[in-house]
């Protein structure tokens, strides 16, 4: 099955209310003012960073990747170093 989110803190949101899932893609977060390139198709802020970490402590696989054929990329360590840069 296959859930599409506008943002991580809606997949938060859900993990919060009793959804329970293992893995997430976090393909296609386009760039918007404010926002830094994490991977090639993948941007985020602070509260976005904030969110994906709070998701994967909660065990949640996170990839990034835009299309099936795409290479897997587990962002779990990028988010972390990002997300402790922003919170020093």
């Amino acid at each position: 099955m296959m859930i599409l989110a506008a943002s991580p803190s809606d997949v938060l949101y859900m993990l919060d209310n009793g959804a329970d899932f293992k893995s997430l893609n976090v393909g296609g977060m386009h760039f918007k003012k404010g926002k830094k390139q994490l991977l090639y198709n993948l941007y985020v802020d602070a509260v976005d960073l904030g969110n994906l970490y709070r998701i994967c402590k909660k065990g949640v696989e996170i990839e990034g990747r835009i299309f099936p054929k795409d290479e897997k990329v587990n962002i779990i360590r990028l988010v972390e170093k990002k997300y402790l840069e922003v919170c020093e």
